[in-house]
This record gives structure tokens, C-alpha cells and sequence, in this order.
């Protein structure tokens, strides 16, 4: 079995939406990825939104992508540069927008036993609410 972490997100964007919309959805999913989840599973289309296709999709995350020996001195090198930096120079920065949740989507988040979660992102209201 794979192993998940916490939360996985899997999102749907329409290609179709306004540009304003599509902005909007991506600093949402911006913020619960930076939150709640390690991994993020977009979609365009709702047909490509299956279980088979999802686990698919994290089966290839999890294993190590095939490097030439050039990348793997790169990827060493961006390592040992991690180590020796001080975690004071990162500086702290608003890692998505702030947006309320309706209060039974509040609730839901704090159901730690729930397996799947669906929420929508109401554009009009500007918040998110469960999507039933």
C-alpha cells in the first residue's frame, strides 16, 4: 500500500473559467497545500477524476525520477546548500490568501476521522463551502 500523507488534495479547474476565478482558485489550493497538504492532484478535465487515476499519479511521485550523473551533482549540491543555510534567512511570507469558511467546512476540518472532504470554492460569496 502507498503510503499518504495527511491530506492530499485533488482539485478541479475548468480551462473555461475566467481568468479572475482561475487566479482565485489557485491562491486557495495555494493556501491548503501549504497548510494541510504534501501533495496536490490538479485536474482540468472531470473525466480524468477517477481513484485508479489518482493513485496512478501518486505511485509516480513517490518514486525517485531516473537523474544523469550531471543532475545528481546538481541535486547534491542544492542539498548540501539547504544544510548550510541558517533557517533565520527565510523569511516568513503569507503563503496564500486569507478566505472564510463557511462553518460546517470548519467543522469538517477539525474531523480529524473524516476520509474525504469536498469542498467548493464559492467565487460570488468568497468562501468556501462543503460540497454535499
Amino acid at each position: 500500500m502507498l503510503e499518504v500523507s495527511l491530506v492530499d488534495i485533488i482539485h478541479f479547474a475548468d480551462d473555461r473559467a475566467p481568468v479572475r476565478e482561475k487566479m482565485l482558485v489557485a491562491a486557495t489550493r495555494a493556501t491548503f497545500k501549504a497548510e494541510f497538504g504534501q501533495y496536490e492532484y490538479h485536474v482540468t478535465n472531470k473525466n480524468d477524476i477517477s481513484l485508479e487515476a489518482f493513485e496512478r499519479w501518486l505511485h509516480s511521485k513517490e518514486e525517485p525520477a531516473p537523474l544523469s550523473e550531471v543532475e545528481k551533482e546538481i541535486e547534491s549540491a542544492h542539498r548540501d546548500q539547504k544544510i548550510s543555510l541558517p533557517s533565520a534567512i527565510a523569511a516568513q511570507t503569507l503563503k496564500g490568501i486569507i478566505i472564510r469558511l463557511a462553518m460546517n467546512v470548519a467543522l469538517i476540518c477539525l474531523d480529524i476521522c473524516m476520509d474525504l472532504i469536498k469542498i467548493c470554492l464559492d467565487i460570488h460569496k468568497r468562501r468556501l463551502e462543503e460540497k454535499g
